[in-house]
C-alpha cells in the first residue's frame, strides 16, 4: 500500500461531512499532548479519556476515506492514560500530515510538545 499516490479524493465526503472533517482535524490538534516525529509520518499523543477517543475514532473515519494512502494506528497504553495514533505512510506522506493534517506553521510547534520515550 505504500506505492499509493499521495492524493486526496474530497469527493469521498459529501459538505456535511467535509465540515466534520475539519471541526473535528481542529479538536484532535488543540488535544495533542505529546509528538514524535517517524521516518514516514508522525506519532500524536493524546489523553485516553472516552471523549477523546471518540473523537479520534470521527477523525480516523474521516480521513481515510478521502486520504487512502494513509495509515492509522491507534494505541491506548494500558494504565498510563494515554492514546498513541500513528500516522504514516509512503512516500510523500509525512510531507503531507506537515502540511495539511498538522497546519502549516505548527510544525515546528509540535516539534516542542514532549517526546515519550518506549512509543
Amino acid at each position: 500500500m505504500s506505492d499509493l499516490p499521495v492524493v486526496c479524493d474530497l469527493e469521498q465526503l459529501d459538505d456535511a461531512q467535509r465540515v466534520r472533517q475539519q471541526t473535528t482535524l481542529e479538536a484532535v490538534r488543540a488535544s495533542v499532548v505529546a509528538v514524535a516525529e517517524r521516518p514516514d509520518g508522525y506519532a500524536f499523543t493524546f489523553a485516553s479519556d472516552s471523549e477523546t477517543l471518540a473523537r479520534l475514532a470521527e477523525f480516523i473515519a474521516l480521513e481515510s476515506r478521502c486520504c487512502g494512502f494513509l495509515d492509522f494506528h491507534l494505541d491506548v497504553k494500558a494504565g498510563s492514560g494515554l492514546a498513541v495514533l500513528d500516522i504514516t505512510g509512503g512516500a510523500g506522506a509525512k510531507e503531507f500530515i506537515e502540511a495539511e493534517l498538522v497546519g502549516a506553521g505548527e510544525v515546528e510547534s509540535l516539534r516542542k510538545l514532549p517526546v515519550l520515550k518506549n512509543e
